[in-house]
């Protein structure tokens, strides 16, 4: 009887298996780039600000010396807003840089029905550079429907390593146009 060569395991086995052993490394290495896209893609981060059409932010003027500014709900469902305050910003003249000013907190945070207004007036932020005011809001069904996620068995025995926490809500930005000092 003739004595066989032992070679690499690849020379041993038909085509068949070879090529049923390239699909499966193949499958592997696309499933784990899919995860690792996955878990950096859920993650929070810098996303670009979405800016809406149902929240009207305008600059009302100054009154005795404070900054007016006004809100209002144009959909058809209640918004919240979403930090709890104003968020000043900044243009540079020379270079049309932006930069973030001082915060102003609201005073009143509490749920803005369809139609509403809301006003808030607080310090000039400059006397010298153009400014603006922006404010973030989400939608109330939205964050319902991210609660219920936590009764949910399935999410809350959901792979921590792929979903490690709540999901991110979806916020609305709506800023006034650039005030001129």
């Amino acid at each position: 009887m003739a004595r066989r060569e032992w070679g690499s395991i690849a020379s041993m086995l038909r085509p068949t298996s070879q090529k049923v052993i390239r699909i499966a490394f193949a499958v592997s290495v696309g499933i784990t780039i899919a995860s690792v896209v996955l878990r950096f893609a859920l993650q929070p981060g810098e996303h670009p600000r979405r800016q809406s059409q149902d929240l009207i932010f305008s600059f009302l003027g100054y009154s005795n010396g404070m900054a007016v500014v006004e809100l209002k709900n144009r959909a058809k469902e209640a918004v919240q807003l979403a930090y709890g305050y104003i968020e000043i910003e900044f243009r540079n003249p020379t270079n049309g840089s932006i930069s973030a000013g001082e915060p102003y907190l609201v005073s009143n945070n509490s749920l803005l029905a369809p139609g509403a207004l809301f006003r808030e007036s607080f310090p000039p932020p400059t006397n010298r550079l153009c400014w603006r005011a922006s404010l973030a809001a989400f939608d109330v069904r939205e964050l319902n429907r991210k609660r219920a996620l936590e009764h949910n068995w399935l999410w809350r025995n959901r792979p921590r390593c792929l979903f490690k926490q709540y999901p991110k809500l979806d916020y609305v930005h709506a800023d006034t146009d650039w005030i001129s000092p």
